[in-house]
């Protein structure tokens, strides 16, 4: 029993290590008019918790940050990932720089460009619920 528990431990600490050799890409070049031509996520979309970041943030992010929430970062609820969102904790992590933590940590796969543009897009028109 105690040898499992070592090796989840150990599987715990090497996932949250950053893959080396990813593609720098940073909030300052992400335009939400550019990011790729085949996103369902238009510029001018209206985007809402409801309609594509709870799910986004569900398939990414809660297997981890549900309650209580690794590293104390719980995304249940609307009120909970907003606050995370406007505290600056959120998008710095989804978007891969060198030396800052990466989420979700390898094996996941990382947010793909259409994910940032829509959690970009959510925070520029101010966190809509609805």
């Amino acid at each position: 029993m105690k040898l499992l528990a070592y090796i989840f431990f150990l599987f715990c600490v090497f996932s949250c290590v950053k893959k080396k050799g990813m593609p720098v890409q940073t909030i300052s070049n992400i335009s939400t008019n550019q990011i790729v031509a085949n996103c369902e996520t238009k510029s001018n979309s209206i985007i809402t918790y409801n309609s594509s970041v709870k799910k986004i943030l569900d398939e990414n992010c809660l297997p981890c940050h549900s309650m209580p929430g690794s590293g104390g970062i719980n995304l249940d609820t609307y009120s909970q990932s907003k606050a995370t969102t406007l505290s600056g904790q959120l998008m710095p992590v989804v978007i891969y720089s060198p030396g800052n933590t990466f989420m979700p940590p390898p094996p996941q796969r990382p947010l793909d460009s259409c994910e940032i543009k829509a959690l970009n897009l959510w925070i520029k028109q101010g966190c809509l619920l609805n």
